[in-house]
């Protein structure tokens, strides 16, 4: 077989190996022709919102710091993850016709791919492993059981960029002990652009990525000790200027992520130790392959609800490595720690190995023993972080080099049918069959083309209500409360490049304060907010509901009593009882709505009745004697009744004014409305 031949069969293997993978993690994808995506309703809407805002910055729309949401702010990209490069990626789908949502997914599909053919690169072309093994571990790399359960944070698949930038900081390493001056610098200087792009698109795996370098570099010090005399006798004294034009380029580049990152982080103060710990790895966590696993799913659950029913096994916590992976690591440990082979690549296969130990052990919280804490106090930007347990997302790089070491004969000596039996399980325990793909293509879009363009004179908007039938408005679950309309409007923002006062990101502008509940003032805080920012000019304001822009000309008009006005209509049921028993009174009114608009408990114009208390002077002695929830009234033309029943304290000389009272507003007689009278004498 002639070498060009052989070259053609590799490359069939590599991308027939790239295709699997990408079926596999793809798979509902492909089933429903795209119809579903990665992502929540949530978390999903929020990254493409941002996406879309660096395509509104190549065409000229908007600042490249300042994202739609949080009007009036500025600077606001550093609330949360930047995802420039993903936002490069998806431009360009953009401008070959996708729609934002294909143009989301197809970033995904492109960093799987960029990850695996790095990967492969790196491990084959640079490390020197077999090609069989290299390619088993680009696939493990790949496929990630962890990372599969966690794939609708889509912002964790910047994970690709690990074999990437490996590459780069290899060949630089590699060019400052030959002393090649110009390959250094250019090596260099594409690590730290690189760095800097990286960690303004997605801080978690950028920062994991620096983590695990300084652990690794930390381990391989006693390596450098020991061989000190060899290294000077081959390493080649570096030129200064490689390595100072690759640090000057580092500090020029990292200044967009400093500007605008820094600022946000002294303004909020980062993560608390609470959360950091609270989302921290047990033991269990990492020995969980998930119930999903293809070859481990069913025992997995046996185990842990049998025997560790304490472990939690959901959200942020599904980060478990599959188990013969997990044993490799162990195998390694001990193959290399005795093993006195001094070779470079052994060493430093002992440095990586030590590395994963490490990060395993500061991660793990055991009781109150939790190293990780040192770590957020000490190590600069650790507080940007919440969810500790993502760094054993991380960690499924380092392991895959692990597995295609060892599959290539580095670290034990094995049968070729055994070695090719382990690349198999290695192959198939990291098939997770759990789907993040809960994004419905078809009816997001078909909702978000449903929006009108706003009126040309608005400056900013808000949003009142949620989309028709989406979710109960009385489920109280906080997530109902502050992810539906606020992501809507993020995105809404970014479609017609019009900022928004709402949105709801990792960090939050500390006066934010646009969680749907309680429901009685979210038209009071917007309005606060809105003097508070003097933005009354120019705001507009939309209704997801019945899906209808309207201009605000003041505060005022914020509220709902502005547009019902008198239109709500009071009347006695009968005349006031007296309870003998209970020493109470009580009065029944009848109430009629004629405005066009559905009011009450159930409805986003939620209105209270109120009752003033008047002396039997006919003073004023209480402007809020007592409040009562308005029952639900339908539009035009719709009745109910409620009962308001007085303290034992009344006297029945006095006199009270029932009206209707919108929260943080005003009072219904301020827009035009007559108190209804009710005199008990």
């Amino acid at each position: 077989m002639s070498v060009m031949q052989k070259k053609d069969i590799r490359a069939v293997v590599l991308l027939t190996a790239l295709f699997i993978s990408l079926c596999v993690i793809f798979d509902k994808q492909l089933h429903t022709a795209f119809g579903f995506l990665i992502g929540s309703r949530f978390d999903g809407l929020i990254e493409t919102s941002i996406l879309q805002h660096w395509y509104n910055v190549f065409a000229g729309h908007s600042k490249w710091d300042q994202v739609g949401y949080f009007y009036p702010y500025s600077d606001t990209l550093g609330y949360n993850d930047g995802y420039f490069i993903y936002g490069v990626i998806f431009s360009i789908y953009r401008l070959l016709g996708a729609d934002v949502f294909l143009s989301s997914e197809f970033v995904n599909l492109t960093l799987k791919i960029i990850g695996f053919i790095s990967f492969y690169y790196l491990s084959h072309n640079k490390l020197k492993l077999g090609f069989k093994a290299s390619v088993c571990g680009a696939a493990i790399f790949t496929l990630s059981n962890a990372l599969t359960m966690q794939m609708h944070h889509a912002q964790l698949l910047s994970i690709a960029f690990a074999p990437l930038m490996t590459i780069l900081i290899y060949d630089y390493v590699d060019a400052l002990c030959e002393s090649s001056l110009k390959k250094s610098i250019l090596k260099g200087s594409l690590a730290a652009v690189l760095l800097s792009a990286w960690l303004i698109t997605t801080y978690y795996m950028a920062w994991f990525y620096i983590l695990f370098f300084i652990m690794f570099v930390f381990c391989s010090l006693p390596l450098v000790f020991i061989n000190f005399r060899v290294l000077k006798e081959r390493v080649k004294k570096p030129s200064v200027l490689a390595i100072l034009v690759p640090l000057v380029v580092l500090c020029v580049s990292i200044i967009p992520f400093l500007k605008v990152y820094l600022p946000k982080a002294k303004e909020t103060g980062g993560q608390d130790l609470f959360s950091v710990t609270y989302y921290a790895p047990q033991i269990g966590n990492l020995l969980d392959p998930g119930k999903h696993n293809l070859l481990y799913g069913d025992l997995s659950d046996y185990i842990f609800s049998s025997y560790f029913p304490d472990v939690q096994r959901v959200g942020e916590l599904n980060i478990g490595f599959p188990w013969l992976i997990a044993l490799l690591l162990i195998i390694s440990f001990f193959a290399l720690i005795f093993n006195k082979n001094k070779d470079l690549k052994f060493s430093l296969l002992k440095c990586l190995v030590s590395s994963l130990f490490l990060s395993l052990i500061v991660m793990i919280k055991y009781n109150d023993f939790f190293l990780w804490e040192y770590i957020w106090r000490y190590i600069p930007g650790a507080k940007g972080m919440r969810v500790t347990s993502r760094y054993a997302l991380f960690l499924i790089f380092p392991l895959s080099i692990l597995a295609a070491s060892f599959l290539s004969g580095y670290i034990v000596r094995l049968p070729k049918f055994l070695m090719f039996l382990i690349g198999g399980i290695l192959l198939l325990e990291q098939v997770n069959l759990a789907s993040s793909a809960n994004l419905d293509r078809n009816s997001q879009l078909s909702f978000f083309k449903s929006i009108p363009a706003p009126p040309k004179n608005c400056k900013a908007f808000y949003v009142i209500g949620q989309r028709e039938n989406e979710f109960d408005i009385n489920n109280k679950n906080i997530d109902l409360s502050l992810y539906p309309h606020n992501v809507d409007a993020m995105l809404i923002s970014e479609i017609f490049a019009l900022r928004t006062i709402n949105g709801f990101s990792t960090f939050n502008p500390k006066d934010w304060d646009f969680a749907r509940d309680p429901l009685q003032s979210y038209r009071a805080r917007i309005a606060h907010y809105l003097t508070k920012h003097e933005i009354e000019s120019g705001m507009c304001e939309l209704n997801l509901q019945t899906k209808l822009w309207a201009t605000i000309g003041n505060v005022s008009e914020v509220g709902i009593s502005q547009k019902i006005k008198d239109r709500i209509k009071l009347s006695l049921v009968s005349s006031p009882s007296f309870d003998e028993n209970t020493k109470k009174w009580s009065v029944t009114v009848s109430l009629k709505n004629e405005s066009d608009l559905n009011i009450g408990y159930g409805t986003f114009n939620v209105i209270n009745i109120g009752i003033r208390l008047y002396d039997s002077e006919n003073h004023l002695k209480n402007v809020d004697y007592l409040r009562v929830d308005m029952p639900y009234l339908h539009a035009n033309g719709g009745e109910n009744q409620v009962k308001f029943t007085l303290p034992e304290d009344f006297d029945k000389n006095s006199s009270i004014a029932i009206l209707p009272v919108e929260e943080g507003i005003n009072w219904f007689d301020q827009v035009g409305m007559h108190p209804l009278f009710v005199n008990f004498k």
